[in-house]
């Protein structure tokens, strides 16, 4: 069946409409669909007919078509047996470090190394399919005043198992890549960062190309960033050095999401469209940019783009001045540098940390078991801290202290540190950097990925069991522990220094009062 007209934007929006034609046009001129049928035409052709409605979507100079596999059915029946795992930026650092590694280990400098980015022409359109039948996708011409269905040969943008079907494609590209022509690289969905020596100049990335169009998959020269030290990859300029690699926030982009931003505060309103939007566009610039720093106000986004209004809550309107105080701060907003040091000589700390509520009457513990120069451990910890209602459950109370072990322990020398923590729950918020369902457990994790930047160290979290772990029993209030608890510790030859209460974050309150 062909699906009635909606209320949707590309059934109202004659630009969308138009661009929808356009595209399709042009998928017909490269192959990768067929002419425009009319519905006796398409059934005789393919009788088990199951309809996609296509519409528009307005991307900044252009209408991208996407096809509803939501409203047929065909997402609800699929069933994904497996993920994508995307790099993100830092693919960059770790391959000029291995350079670095490598250069050192042999005796000589360090070689200067050029970054070019090269993007797969068509993408999805070039994974032929073989279920005609279901790749069928109706859309309303006004040049002709009715509907017309195609047939696209390729994947389908709205199908749930395209992504993973295509980057099973470009997966491919990428290791014949590295085997054939030697040259690093790991695509992010269809867009291949391309890492060789400056010597080399752009002969690299020829053969890459060459590749490409050896598999059927051929790069788009049109999209090319050639190879040179400072590319734009992933909405970051990554510059590269021989010693380091600097991570730039895009400035144009940076000045279009704060236009964003300060429209929606204005208005006090934001379609679940343009929320959707700036999250995507701030996924990028956030995470990778300085770690997982403002996925807190991202979430919020998210949030308001799942609802049916344009009206901002209390949190949509926290997360945008949350937000808008990130983009519009220096201090905050500035470059990642990642500096080379050899991994036999990194400065290593391991952390151990707990709490506990007994009564309400909580304690924390942070004990650093093992740090660059090789002194004795030291412990600190806290009979009672009083967070004035803030902080009001266990799972807050082990992240905020993950957090507190950063501002006990001196770590001006050190290059990694190894938190080990007996909460999972605590473990998964800072990872991700969020949390779906407390403002507290985001602020926390926000103001955590702040000041391990400020520290510029580079942090790993762990799980410990409790009945592992050496910062238990501190923890907890002497009226609940008896003295000889503390005699693992004494035997290490541990040294106890006073505690340190920095003030609890609040990064989302904050914000609401800026100006």
């Amino acid at each position: 069946m062909i699906y009635p007209t909606d209320h949707s934007a590309s059934s109202v929006d004659p630009t969308l409409l138009t661009g929808v034609v356009a595209s399709s046009l042009k998928e017909v001129a490269k192959d990768f669909a067929s002419e425009f049928l009319s519905p006796s035409e398409a059934y005789a052709r393919e009788p088990r007919l199951r309809l996609l409605r296509r519409f528009g979507v307005q991307q900044s100079d252009k209408v991208r078509p996407c096809d509803d596999a939501r409203r047929n059915g065909s997402n609800a029946a699929t069933r994904l047996v497996e993920t994508v795992a995307l790099p993100s930026i830092d693919f960059v650092a770790a391959v000029a470090r291995a350079f670095h590694d490598a250069a050192l280990s042999r005796g000589v400098e360090p070689p200067l190394l050029h970054l070019g980015v090269d993007d797969i022409g068509g993408a999805y359109r070039r994974v032929p399919v073989s279920h005609l039948h279901l790749n069928a996708v109706a859309f309303f011409v006004p040049a002709l005043s009715r509907a017309v269905i195609q047939f696209c040969y390729g994947l389908i943008f709205g199908f749930a198992a395209s992504v993973t079907q295509f980057c099973r494609y470009s997966k491919l590209l990428g290791l014949m890549i590295a085997h054939v022509v030697v040259l690093p690289t790991e695509p992010y969905v269809d867009d291949f960062p391309l890492i060789d020596l400056a010597s080399s100049g752009t002969s690299g990335q020829e053969s890459a190309a060459a590749v490409a169009r050896h598999l059927g998959i051929p790069f788009e020269p049109a999209k090319r960033r050639p190879m040179a030290p400072s590319t734009l990859f992933l909405g970051v300029i990554c510059s590269l050095f021989p010693t380091r690699v600097l991570f730039s926030p895009a400035s144009h982009r940076v000045h279009a999401l704060l236009t964003y931003c300060s429209r929606v505060l204005a208005d006090s309103s934001c379609s679940p469209a343009l929320a959707s939007r700036i999250a995507g566009k701030l996924g990028f610039l956030l995470s990778h940019t300085f770690g997982r720093v403002g996925r807190a106000g991202v979430r919020l986004l998210y949030a308001h783009a799942s609802q049916q209004s344009d009206a901002l809550s209390v949190a949509s309107r926290s997360g945008f001045r949350f937000l808008h105080a990130l983009l519009s701060s220096p201090h905050l907003l500035h470059d990642r540098q990642v500096d080379f040091v050899p991994t036999l000589i990194r400065r290593q700390a391991s952390v151990f940390t707990d709490a506990a509520d007994p009564a309400a009457r909580r304690g924390v513990a942070c004990v650093l078991l093992a740090q660059a120069d090789g002194s004795f451990p030291l412990c600190t910890f806290a009979d009672h801290i009083d967070f004035h209602n803030r902080i009001s459950d266990i799972n807050q109370l082990e992240a905020f202290t993950v957090l507190l072990s950063l501002h006990q322990f001196d770590f001006s020398c050190v290059d990694d540190v190894h938190i080990f923590c007996d909460n999972t729950t605590a473990i998964g918020v800072l990872t991700k950097g969020s949390c779906g369902d407390c403002d507290v457990l985001n602020m926390i994790a926000a103001a955590f990925w702040l000041y391990v930047q400020e520290l510029n160290i580079s942090v790993w979290i762990s799980y410990v069991p409790s009945h592992a772990n050496i910062a238990d029993a501190p923890s907890r209030p002497r009226t609940y522990t008896p003295a000889d608890s503390f005699a693992h510790l004494t035997a290490l030859g541990t040294r106890f220094t006073p505690f340190v209460h920095p003030p609890i974050p609040d990064p989302l309150v904050t914000a609401n009062h800026l100006p």
